[in-house]
């Protein structure tokens, strides 16, 4: 059975899911989401769980205060020290 429990993931989880890589923009979260729902149509299972990946993503990002998500989930430090330069 498929887990679809969105808890059940990390953020680099998540993002393998949806084939991306560090550093992952909000806007490459956005659009691999919307391709995503587009490929499974009306499966309304999977629409809901890959709305649930993109709230979780974007919670992270708000949450940071970021519109990129780079290196380690747990390094805040070094995604706000890129931002700077």
């Amino acid at each position: 059975m498929t887990d679809t429990n969105i808890e059940n993931f990390s953020i680099d989880n998540l993002l393998e899911l949806l084939d991306l890589k560090k550093p992952a923009t909000r806007t490459e979260i956005h659009n691999k989401i919307n391709d995503k729902i587009e490929l499974y149509g009306n499966k309304t299972k999977f629409k809901s769980f890959y709305e649930k990946i993109k709230n979780k993503l974007f919670k992270h990002l708000d949450d940071n205060n970021l519109e990129t998500i780079f290196g380690k989930e747990t390094d805040i430090s070094t995604s706000a020290n890129i931002l700077q330069y």
